[in-house]
């Protein structure tokens, strides 16, 4: 469920919500995926050089968001084989914010296709 903000849909990390990709979810999203999926850190990294850096979903389509979700998920079934309890916990809040960001992201597609793109 996404939260309001004066009856409008506001993005999760605009808000402070438990969503926010801050630094930390940044970092150790770029921390995570850097071996198996380089580019997917490439531009996880590239957010953190970016003025905003904790608004991801203002700089990073949806497509690359949810492969983001995608190859974290990917990394959390070899965790549970794995028997890695302390990777499981961390990939499972990574992927709960970003998922929470694809799900703002499509949202924000579905009213602007909607309202012609005259809100956002």
């Amino acid at each position: 469920m996404i939260p309001e903000i004066d009856g409008t849909l506001a993005p999760p990390c605009l808000m402070g919500h438990p969503a926010l990709l801050a630094q930390e979810t940044l970092n150790a999203s770029v921390d995570l995926l850097r071996s198996h999926h380089p580019a997917l850190a490439l531009s996880v990294r590239n957010i953190l050089m970016t003025p905003n850096a904790t608004i991801p979903c203002a700089i990073l389509d949806a497509s690359t968001v949810g492969k983001i979700v995608a190859a974290l998920t990917e990394l959390g079934k070899s965790a549970l084989k794995n028997r890695d309890a302390e990777k499981k916990a961390i990939l499972r809040g990574l992927i709960e914010d970003w998922a929470s960001a694809a799900e703002w992201l499509i949202m924000q597609s579905e009213n602007n296709a909607l309202t012609g793109g005259n809100e956002g």
